[in-house]
């Protein structure tokens, strides 16, 4: 099966996203979500979950939007609350609480208060982005398939100056080291390694 994501929960359980169901292991048994076993869970598919730090479990699918994991139910959360896609392709939390969402179709925000919105800024919008990463400085990190990055900043969402060393080359990895230099994995050309000094 294709694994899209994992992750361990605060309280030690591994969570496995596939395109077959959203997988738990407790360290023993497999148990597997899916919409023919899981009330609320109308999905098949689990790509990219995340844990916010009021412990609730966010679970984006590939054609369902997100699904909020609480207390041991499951609420879906789509286009027709607001999402502009249900095609869920990577999770983060910023800063504030807000679920940074991104999706085949940009970037979505449900923030804490429950409303969703849809960030404006200049350039490239309404395109796949890969992946959201978060940075030390809390800011939020996206990229598109083109190579474009941009920041998401409290006070808005802006060019990532990282974009000059790493386009037009499509980013789907990024990590940050405690000794300064920053990894970005793409596609087709490799590693690309930042020394901010």
């Amino acid at each position: 099966d294709n694994i899209t994501s994992v992750i361990q929960d605060r309280k030690g359980i591994i969570w496995i996203g596939t395109f077959n169901g959203l997988v738990k292991f407790e360290g023993v048994h497999f148990e597997v979500f899916s919409k023919q076993n899981r009330k609320g869970f109308n999905s098949n598919s689990a790509t990219a979950i995340l844990e916010s730090r009021d412990n609730i479990l966010w679970v984006g699918t590939n054609g369902n939007g997100i699904a909020e994991y609480k207390k041991g139910y499951f609420k879906m959360i789509t286009t027709r609350n607001g999402l502009i896609s249900d095609y869920i392709t990577s999770l983060q939390e910023d800063r504030n609480g807000n679920i940074i969402i991104a999706s085949r179709r940009g970037i979505s925000i449900l923030n804490k208060n429950g409303t969703i919105e849809a960030p404006k800024f200049p350039g490239r919008q309404n395109a796949p982005v890969n992946k959201l990463f978060k940075q030390r400085n809390g800011n939020i990190l996206f990229s598109y398939e083109t190579g474009e990055l941009y920041e998401i900043k409290p006070d808005g969402v802006v060019p990532s100056p990282y974009a000059k060393y790493t386009r037009p080359y499509e980013i789907l990895a990024f990590h940050e080291t405690k000794d300064g230099p920053i990894w970005f994995g793409s596609r087709y050309k490799g590693l690309f390694i930042l020394d901010n000094n």
